[in-house]
């Protein structure tokens, strides 16, 4: 009895699957709004379009507004939209794009902060993710304040030695034209006689106002030497990084070794100096104006609601374009040798300029390659196709 129910069963079709058997998944509907993943997404993004467009007052009209919230009625109701119905909302969230561009989906949630209520807390003070615009506007500022704090130190760093440096070359001269004052003082002939009472009294005068002059040297050297080894003092000071690279020979005497010794800090802070000014500064000035334009440009942007997490790249690649712009103008432009405004300009601040506006800066650079590119390659001169189509008659 139980075969011929069995095959009753089987002929009937009404077998029973086995037990670890997978149930069929069942074939999807076109219509079906999981067949489409996007259509959600693209809701949310036209109903921020439709947003935005109200809060500036852009004329929408109400087709566009029907075809959004009879969108978002019917994904609530879980009700699958029609190929035509489908087909208008992607019309209608074209239509919203060109009608807020150049604002974009992006650009609106860039610069829109998190609403993530889940914030972390540190010292007691909560702290919310900011938005992408916020958190780049913290970036770059912090970096534009580094750039400043290390601009400013390197400057006073700069001119600390500088004048250190001058001061001991000034007044090594003064103290070499008091010197030679005094040898001419000494070798200036002197009359001599048998009594001195029977000298003239112009002479004894002139002989003490020589003797006061000769003393008075003698105090101005002595004090100018004085002011000298402090100089020395404060240069060895302000070169103390470097220190270790002034290496002078032992010698018997030492009050030549501390001369030779106070001449090669001297001769090492010049290279120094001049290390900075040509190369470290404009560096900064460059990194510092490149600062001031993008914290412009993207405040900017942030107040037309175009900035997008893209438009880090762009900055990015600035900030090292800016910062070698403003050691590459101090390379090729000298103010004295310019006319106009750049002659009134010291090259820190053609620096500066340089890495505000690097587009002026490589624009100039192609400018002059192209002046000394040769155009007798270039195939559409008319010299050139005369003398190949003569070269091909003959």
């Amino acid at each position: 009895m139980d075969s011929i129910g069995e095959k009753e069963k089987v002929a009937q079709g009404g077998a029973e699957p086995p037990p670890n058997a997978v149930a069929p998944t069942p074939p999807k509907i076109p219509g079906d709004a999981a067949a489409n993943q996007n259509l959600p997404d693209a809701i949310d993004d036209a109903e921020m379009l439709m947003c935005f467009a109200s809060e500036r007052g852009l004329g929408l009209s109400d087709n566009l507004v029907k075809s959004v919230v009879a969108a978002r009625r019917q994904l609530e109701a879980n009700c699958d939209l029609s190929a035509e119905e489908e087909t208008k909302f992607w019309g209608t969230l074209n239509a919203l794009t060109k009608a807020v561009s150049p604002v974009s989906t992006l650009s609106l949630r860039a610069t829109m902060d998190s609403e993530d209520t889940n914030t972390k807390k540190f010292f007691g003070f909560a702290i919310r993710r900011g938005s992408v615009a916020r958190r780049a506007v913290n970036a770059y500022t912090n970096v534009a304040i580094i750039s400043l704090i290390v601009l400013l130190l390197v400057q006073v760093y700069w001119i600390f030695g500088s004048q250190v440096s001058s001061d001991i070359q000034k007044t090594n001269k003064e103290i070499a034209d008091a010197e030679v004052k005094v040898r001419a003082s000494q070798r200036a002939p002197v009359a001599l006689t048998v009594d001195p009472r029977a000298r003239p009294a112009s002479d004894s005068t002139s002989a003490r106002v020589e003797e006061v002059d000769a003393k008075a040297l003698a105090v101005l050297i002595e004090n100018l030497r004085m002011r000298k080894d402090a100089a020395y003092n404060l240069l060895k000071l302000w070169i103390w990084p470097v220190e270790g690279w002034v290496v002078v020979p032992a010698g018997p005497d030492s009050g030549k070794q501390i001369a030779n010794e106070n001449i090669a800090r001297l001769q090492l802070a010049q290279v120094m100096l001049e290390v900075i000014q040509r190369y470290l500064l404009p560096l900064l000035y460059g990194l510092l104006g490149t600062c001031v334009y993008i914290l412009r440009t993207l405040s900017d942007e942030i107040r037309r609601r175009v900035y997008t997490e893209g438009s880090n790249i762009g900055f990015n690649i600035r900030l090292y374009l800016g910062t070698l712009g403003g050691m590459v103008i101090a390379w090729f432009v000298i103010p004295e040798a310019t006319e106009g405004l750049f002659k009134s300009l010291s090259p820190f601040a053609l620096a500066f300029l340089a890495g505000y506006s690097v587009e002026l800066v490589f624009a100039a650079m192609d400018r002059l390659l192209s002046a000394f590119t040769s155009k007798t390659d270039d195939p559409q001169r008319p010299d050139a196709n005369r003398a190949g189509a003569g070269a091909t008659t003959q």
